[in-house]
């Protein structure tokens, strides 16, 4: 979108995919999958290199993704970042690069930026602002030669910003001309071409678990425009998915059912999916989504525990049997779900984990895919705001200032519970549990179906190719 945008001002900008051509070049590669290890795998090691501690693996696996970029021909370099585990690797080429003869401007961006503060990065002398929440301004400064110092969502030395904000039916149509999307085809399990885009903002609910908690004034990119754009994608790319982003997008069931009859009418046969929630998926609509292309949703169901969805106030659907009954019409109209699970709340008790587990067999057979992680206390949460009201007290940050990034989870300890090592280790046996029961009774009936679609599956899992998991959806 950001790319649209400028080329809509006569603007033009290079677009350097980095993670895709590292997953293309060694999509074959036997043991790792990802060759970047010495990024993230050792903090120490990794704080070390960028105190100026020279170490020769991070040295080399940088220099080999600034040859493969060519970024040292830039008067400004921009990282755009979807995970804080690749701010290791930003880092060390920011780093890289101002030590060039003509060091650029560093600017770094992306998702990550509006969900958590980042402003400390600024510490280093390798980065020279952050943009926070939507690029648009920021790129439109750097376009025009304008400093960035008081454009709207920039931080600098000094200066807080406020997340950037464009309206939704003010983005340009995703522009991917110049980017290898036949690379990512060819990463896929089943070789179709996926394309993301950006449907709605915000999320309707309030789980007192979510960074997300305030930002409960969704938006929609108007119909129309929906329509439009992805008839462009569909003639320029031939594309076969889409992939819409952001936390829930089934805010509206109105917008969601406009949406699913326009494609129908325009008989764009295209499929899609992303996140959504079990609240907004009424009997009624399921079926016209299905038959407009909806082939996937990813739906947190979180914890079957009665007793810790009401104290999370995790309200995307508080009834379990109107969950299960959904689950059982979404898989009876194709729409493959992939179900969400969080492990080791704050004072989960063993009935607690027992009831989801329970729950998981009871709804296993609606279900294509199951992701279950730890539970993270996140900052900006009101679980973390209001840490007494929860029964649990956050420890202080081991890597403070510049390099707190290197912890990626707030150390907590349950008030008159476990402490959190003893907290750790059950949530790593409960993890282990949950997974082993999701391999057997979901993991398992979907290998036998890819294997029968594609009686290749198993030589591919064998080397590990870097597939992208939608894929099985389809």
């Amino acid at each position: 979108m950001l790319r649209g945008d400028l080329e809509a001002r006569g603007y033009a900008l290079d677009t350097l995919d980095l993670c895709g051509a590292v997953r293309f070049e060694n999509r074959r590669r036997v043991g790792r999958r990802f060759p970047l290890d010495p990024f993230y795998a050792n903090p120490d090691r990794l704080r070390a290199h960028l105190d100026g501690d020279h170490d020769d693996a991070i040295a080399a696996a940088t220099e080999a993704l600034l040859r493969e970029g060519r970024l040292d021909r830039y008067d400004v370099v921009g990282f755009s970042l979807c995970l804080d585990t690749a701010l290791g690797p930003a880092l060390c080429l920011a780093r890289r690069l101002k030590e060039s003869a003509r060091p650029p401007l560093i600017v770094l961006g992306g998702p990550i930026f509006e969900r958590s503060d980042f402003g400390y990065l600024l510490e280093l002398d390798a980065v020279d602002a952050i943009v926070k929440g939507d690029g648009e301004p920021a790129m439109r400064a750097l376009a025009e030669g304008r400093p960035l110092e008081g454009i709207e969502g920039v931080e600098t030395r000094g200066r807080l910003a406020r997340p950037a904000s464009v309206p939704l039916d003010e983005k340009a149509c995703p522009v991917f001309e110049g980017v290898d999307v036949e690379r990512y085809r060819r990463l896929g399990l089943k070789g179709r071409r996926w394309l993301p885009y950006l449907l709605t903002r915000g999320c309707r609910y309030r789980c007192s678990f979510c960074r997300d908690y305030t930002n409960v004034r969704f938006t929609y990119t108007p119909t129309e425009k929906v329509l439009d754009d992805l008839s462009r994608l569909r003639r320029d790319h031939a594309v076969d998915s889409i992939y819409f982003g952001e936390s829930n997008i089934n805010n509206d069931p109105d917008a969601i059912a406009a949406l699913s009859e326009g494609l129908i009418r325009r008989e764009l046969g295209v499929a899609w999916g992303g996140l959504g929630t079990i609240s907004g998926l009424d009997p009624e609509l399921i079926p016209l989504m299905a038959r407009a292309g909806c082939r996937f949703l990813s739906i947190g169901v979180e914890t079957a525990s009665e007793r810790l969805r009401e104290k999370w106030n995790i309200g995307k659907c508080r009834d379990l049997g109107e969950i299960r009954r959904r689950l059982e019409l979404l898989h009876a109209h194709g729409i493959r779900v992939n179900a969400l699970f969080i492990v080791s709340f704050p004072h989960e008790t063993r009935e607690d984990h027992v009831d989801t587990m329970r729950f998981l067999g009871e709804v296993a057979g609606y279900l294509t895919t199951v992701g279950a992680s730890e539970f993270d206390l996140v900052e900006g949460s009101p679980a973390h705001m209001r840490q007494g009201v929860f029964g649990l007290s956050a420890r202080p940050r081991p890597a403070t200032g510049r390099y707190a990034f290197l912890d990626r989870y707030a150390a907590f300890d349950e008030i008159g519970g476990l402490g959190w090592e003893a907290k750790q280790r059950q949530a790593r046996v409960r993890l282990t549990r949950f997974e082993q029961a999701a391999r057997l009774r979901v993991g398992l009936p979907l290998a036998l179906r890819l294997w029968r679609e594609d009686p290749l599956y198993p030589l591919r899992r064998l080397v590990r190719r870097p597939y992208f998991d939608y894929d099985v959806y389809l």
